[in-house]
């Protein structure tokens, strides 16, 4: 026990380990189980009831997801919170009548909309900060976000570090949009677009690299064997450096080299 913002704060740890069957009980479901604790802990002592998420809701409507641990850490480090993403995306969802004006609505307030590794799409902050795009729209389920998104090409999104690579220089330089760089003639071009212009010509440039690498090195293989026949075939003459002057032979008189 000790004192935290000016209250008693209690720690409590016990072992997970069933000494009879010498294994670990099961800590899924957690949440739960610590749910169901407390409503018998709160009528035990005649304490008032704080709502749940997931034990006894009783036609309640659940309440908000609080931030993971990992995502407290990305506000700590980019200064963006979860609640402004979520008000403004959510904003920019109910402003759009489809999927394609949605992405737009997104760039327009600075968000790059990327494929996820484990979920369908995911949305990048202007501090490179990754948000789940479901998550990020009140009220919003993925099954029904895939629906609303059938007509984007998730293939043809950035992926997130590519994303991330583009809305960190974005940061640095303090530009809003990302396309000038591609010819004015071409108008503006979606920080998506830009990202995969980029990583293609990132990919075609290597695969140029890696080609020149394998002829170079078949030209410098090729090069040690010429030369190497080349010393072989001076040494066997060096023996005989006047092919037509008169030669001993083994038993006497003379031979012509040949």
């Amino acid at each position: 026990m000790h004192e935290k913002h000016g209250r008693e704060h209690i720690h409590v740890v016990w072992s997970r380990i069933d000494r009879e069957k010498m294994r670990s009980v099961s800590d899924s479901h957690n949440y739960r189980k610590h749910e169901e604790v407390s409503r018998e802990l709160e009528r035990r002592f005649g304490h008032d009831r704080v709502q749940g998420a997931h034990h006894e809701r009783e036609g309640v409507e659940r309440p908000d997801r609080t931030p993971s641990r990992a995502e407290l850490r990305q506000e700590e480090r980019t200064g963006i919170s979860g609640k402004q993403v979520r008000a403004e995306v959510t904003a920019a969802f109910k402003a759009s009548d489809n999927a394609e004006a949605f992405k737009a609505a997104l760039e327009d307030r600075g968000y790059l909309l990327a494929q996820g590794d484990r979920r369908d799409f995911v949305i990048v902050d202007q501090a490179g900060g990754i948000h789940s795009l479901a998550r990020r729209i009140e009220g919003m389920k993925a099954a029904e976000l895939r629906e609303f998104m059938a007509d984007i090409d998730r293939d043809a999104l950035p992926r997130i570090s590519v994303a991330k690579a583009i809305a960190e220089e974005m940061e640095k330089t303090g530009k809003k949009k990302k396309g000038q760089e591609y010819g004015e003639d071409q108008g503006y071009v979606s920080q998506s677009q830009a990202a995969l212009a980029d990583q293609q010509v990132r990919d075609k440039r290597n695969q140029q690299d890696f080609e020149e690498r394998k002829v170079a090195e078949r030209l410098k293989s090729l090069k040690e064997r010429f030369e190497s026949g080349e010393k072989d075939i001076a040494g066997r003459a060096g023996k005989d450096t006047e092919p037509d002057r008169q030669q001993e032979a083994p038993g006497g008189g003379h031979t012509r080299s040949q």
